[in-house]
C-alpha cells in the first residue's frame, strides 16, 4: 500500500537533523502540544507513523532522559507522576492540578526554535494533501490555535483560520504556501513533487482546454460545412443557379465536392484568401435563405 502524501512530508521531516538542543527542546514542545493529551496525569501523542514514533522516542529521551510507554499499536504515552511533572516544569506549566494549554513563547528561544516547534506542530496535529491542495493543523484548544497562528505569521506564512466539529484549523490551501511551509520544516523534496504535480496539473488543464478548443471549432466548422453544401446543393435545383456569377458557383461547387475541407483548403483550391472565400459563402448563404 503506497504512503499518502501527508505522511510522506512526516517521514521527511522526521529525517530533518535536530542541530541544537534547544530545537529539540522545541520539536518536542510542539508535538506534545498539539498530540492526543497534555496535562498533570498524562502525555499521550497518538501516531501510526513508524518513524514520527521513532522521532518522538529519540526526542524525549534527548531532551528529558526519558522513555515513552507504548500500548504497542498507536500510543505513545508518559504517566509516571514525576516524569510527567519533569516535562510540565520544564515548559513552564508549574505545579497546578490542571494544565491550561496554551503556547509558552518563552521556550521558544531563537527563529530556529520557532521552526522547531512548528515541525512538532504538525507532526502530531497535521495533515497535507497533494490533489487538493491542503495543509492543516488541528487542535481542540482556542487560545492555542490563536498562538500558533501569530507565530506562524511571524515565520511569513500567516494561516486561515476554521472552527470544524469543535476543533480550531489553521490551513492553508494555495500550493505556494504549502511548498513554503514544508520547505521551512524539512520536507523539501515533499515541496517539489508539490511544485511538479502543480507543473503538470497546469500543463494538462492548459491542453484540454487546447483540444476543447479544438474541439469546438471543429464541431462548428463541421457543422458550418454540412448547412452550407445543404443549402447549395437545393440552390444548384433552381433557377437562380444559372444567374449566379461564375465566381459565386465556383464557391458553392467547391464546397460541394469537398465538404470535409476547412476553410483554408477550400480557399487554397480556388486560389483565394480566406476572407475572400468566407465573404462569397456568406453571399451565398443569404441567397439560398431568399430562395
Amino acid at each position: 500500500m503506497s504512503q499518502t502524501f501527508s505522511a510522506r512530508c512526516k517521514d521527511e521531516m522526521c529525517r530533518e537533523p535536530i542541530r541544537r538542543p534547544c530545537c529539540a527542546r522545541s520539536e518536542l514542545y510542539g508535538c506534545l502540544l498539539l498530540g492526543r493529551t497534555f496535562g498533570p496525569r498524562e502525555l499521550r501523542v497518538l501516531t501510526s507513523n513508524g518513524s514520527l514514533a521513532e522521532r518522538l522516542r529519540l526526542l524525549m529521551r534527548q531532551v528529558f532522559g526519558i522513555g515513552f510507554e507504548s500500548d504497542g499499536k498507536r500510543a505513545l504515552y508518559i504517566t509516571e507522576p514525576s516524569a510527567v511533572r519533569a516535562v510540565l516544569d520544564d515548559y513552564g506549566y508549574g505545579e497546578k492540578p490542571a494544565v491550561a494549554v496554551h503556547l509558552n513563547r518563552a521556550v521558544l528561544e531563537d527563529d530556529c526554535c520557532m521552526v522547531s516547534f512548528a515541525r512538532g506542530a504538525f507532526l502530531t496535529g497535521g495533515f497535507a494533501a497533494s490533489r487538493e491542495y491542503h495543509l492543516e493543523i488541528v487542535t481542540p484548544y482556542a487560545a492555542l490555535s490563536r498562538e500558533l497562528s501569530a507565530l506562524l505569521s511571524e515565520l511569513g506564512l500567516p494561516a486561515k483560520a476554521a472552527v470544524r466539529a469543535g476543533h480550531r484549523v489553521l490551513y492553508y490551501k494555495a500550493s505556494e504556501n504549502i511548498e513554503d511551509f514544508l520547505t521551512l520544516c524539512g520536507a523539501q523534496l515533499s515541496a517539489m513533487a508539490l511544485m511538479e504535480a502543480k507543473v503538470e496539473k497546469d500543463v494538462r488543464n492548459k491542453v484540454n482546454r487546447i483540444v476543447n478548443c479544438e474541439t469546438a471549432n471543429l464541431a462548428r466548422a463541421v457543422g458550418a460545412s454540412t448547412a452550407q453544401r445543404a443549402a447549395f446543393e437545393r440552390l444548384r435545383g433552381l433557377p437562380v443557379w444559372d444567374e449566379l456569377p461564375g465566381a459565386l458557383r465556383s464557391a458553392a461547387s467547391a464546397r460541394i465536392d469537398f465538404p470535409e475541407d476547412t476553410l483554408s483548403e477550400l480557399a487554397g483550391r480556388l486560389g483565394l484568401t480566406k476572407s475572400g472565400l468566407n465573404h462569397r459563402l456568406r453571399k451565398l448563404m443569404e441567397i439560398a435563405a431568399n430562395d
